[in-house]
């Protein structure tokens, strides 16, 4: 009896031990929806109860507990310390990570300085704490004076103060047309 309990035990324990365990907790689902649309929206941000910048966008999609957050037919505008527009920038759409203060702008981006200077792209991507902006793609930069650069590959601060062309492909002075 005891050699008969002993099988049916070793029996039920493979029997146990075949059986698929279930975790103690599912794993998350990959959101694919998000959890907040917002559209025809303005974000304000100030530093120390000073304007830095607006930012408009007519579509605002977020994620809860997810970075980025995506925005679409953005057009933005950057203050100096005094108030004054120190620059306008436009871009079909573009991502925005909060934490790291990362920014990235593709498709048409338009960079419309106040000292007349003009930047077109088609992607830029600002890194708020580094104060640099880049792009690896192609870029045309107007100057005040008419004149046009053009290359592969630009990094410069936010304001355009200084600015590196990696790959220029050359310079063109577009004379301006006198009044008639």
């Amino acid at each position: 009896m005891q050699k008969t309990n002993f099988f049916l035990f070793l029996f039920a324990l493979a029997l146990a031990s075949c059986q698929k365990k279930t975790p103690d907790s599912l794993p998350h689902p990959v959101a694919t929806e998000p959890d907040e649309v917002l559209f025809n929206s303005t974000i304000t941000l100030t530093s120390r109860g000073t304007l830095t910048s607006q930012i408009k966008a007519d579509k605002i999609l977020r994620y809860a507990g997810l970075e980025p957050m995506f925005l679409y037919q953005i057009n933005a505008l950057f203050y100096d310390s005094t108030g004054s527009v120190q620059a306008r920038v436009t871009a079909d759409s573009g991502s925005a990570i909060e934490r790291t203060r990362y920014v990235e702008l593709r498709g048409n981006v338009q960079v419309f300085y106040s000292n007349g200077t003009e930047i077109a792209a088609d992607s830029l991507k600002w890194d708020q704490p580094n104060d640099r902006v880049t792009t690896e793609g192609f870029v045309k930069i107007t100057k005040k004076d008419a004149s046009i650069l053009t290359g592969r590959g630009l990094t410069t601060d936010p304001r355009f103060t200084s600015y590196r062309l990696k790959n220029p492909v050359g310079e063109v002075h577009v004379p301006k047309e006198e009044p008639k």
